[in-house]
């Protein structure tokens, strides 16, 4: 497994190997997931057939029987991370555990060798993304802001699909006033499952899901919790419905307004496939008009000669004052890595010059 670090201008880093730093050689390593350590670094978890050691190969974060699958990972703050994934050590039914590792490669003092039980009742994270030819799952784990992490997941204590959240601190223990296995988020009828998560910036976090309870596909509901373990005030007690429309719609995601609330993007299958998004204010309410905007972009100039490439993209469905897009590259078999911002011009056009053509590019809104 490797990593590699591109610089703004879409270069790779002088300091580091052209052909990326190896992380492991040994074994299989798959589902790697990465945050910051705060130092410009990276931490990266993954999942290994094979027990390492810190740096040589990594830090066994759980070595016990049982599959571990659907690795999450956050930074706590201090240069180590907390690492979130779901478990099967019981035999009878899957859990989400997790662990925090300190930045000197070792388990963090009170954390159990083998990780702490976030759920002890079946549980599943419900994150997918598609790896090859195989769907990969992942958990949902943000930072509270404060060393400690949020954590979301699927639950079936009750029927084959609720959402709930978790709050732990840094040294592992439940952050005072939310309750063991999870606080409710959703227990509607029907399935609600792949909840993700975003920061609020108080301790808190927005949850969005894609749920079934109207019985005619999936649609897309929203919740807020407060990081005192309650749901925010002005916020429906089995979350704000975003989307109802005909059709699926799934695989949401949340991101601050930057004014209290979200604003919320998936994916929608009514008609010609295409990605919608809505807000949602801080006290729950979602505009009537106009509704879900969609939003694309796509290219619409390529342009490339010896040391220069100049890519343009027209973006649709936005606000060009109140946007920054982000561009992405990547080799061929190697992760997309974020390598500039840029503003929209008024007319919507998205342009990034860079110096490298080996390069797959990508725009994200």
């Amino acid at each position: 497994m490797l990593v590699q670090h591109y610089t703004a201008t879409g270069a790779v880093n002088p300091r580091w190997p052209s052909s990326g730093a190896a992380l492991a050689y040994s074994q299989e390593q798959r589902a790697p997931v990465v945050c910051a350590d705060g130092a410009g670094g990276v931490l990266v978890a993954s999942l290994s057939y094979a027990g390492f050691r810190w740096p040589a190969g990594g830090v066994p974060v759980c070595w016990v029987n049982g599959n571990q699958d659907a690795p999450g990972i956050v930074p706590d703050g201090s240069g180590g991370a907390i690492v979130v994934w779901q478990d099967s050590r019981n035999g009878s039914f899957e859990e989400v555990y997790a662990q925090r590792v300190s930045a000197a490669g070792a388990i963090a003092p009170g954390w159990p060798a083998d990780g702490k039980p976030v759920c002890s009742l079946p549980s599943a994270p419900g994150l997918t993304r598609y790896s090859g030819y195989r769907v990969q799952r992942y958990s949902s784990v943000v930072t509270d802001g404060s060393g400690g992490a949020l954590i979301a997941w699927q639950d079936a204590r009750s029927d084959t699909g609720d959402i709930y959240v978790q709050h732990l601190l840094p040294d592992g223990s439940l952050a005072p006033g939310w309750p063991e296995n999870g606080l409710q988020v959703c227990t509607a009828p029907g399935n609600q499952v792949a909840p993700s998560l975003a920061p609020d910036g108080a301790g808190g976090a927005f949850v969005t899901w894609q749920d079934a309870r109207s019985g005619s596909g999936w649609k897309v509901y929203a919740q807020h919790v407060t990081g005192s373990g309650g749901i925010a005030s002005g916020w429906a007690a089995d979350g704000v419905p975003l989307c109802t429309a005909p059709g699926d719609h799934g695989h949401p995601c949340a991101a601050l307004d930057g004014a209290g609330g979200a604003i919320v993007a998936w994916q929608s299958a009514r008609g010609v496939p295409q990605i919608l998004a809505s807000h949602v204010g801080a006290d729950g309410a979602v505009p009537t008009a106009p509704g879900p905007a969609p939003v694309s972009a796509s290219v619409v100039s390529t342009f490339a000669d010896s040391g220069t490439v100049r890519l343009e993209w027209q973006v649709t469905g936005i606000s060009p004052a109140t946007t920054i897009a982000t561009v992405y590259c990547r080799q061929v078999d190697s992760p997309w890595m974020a390598v500039a911002h840029a503003a929209p011009d008024p007319d919507g056009r998205v342009i990034y010059c860079g110096s490298r053509s080996d390069r797959r590019m990508s725009l994200r809104l």
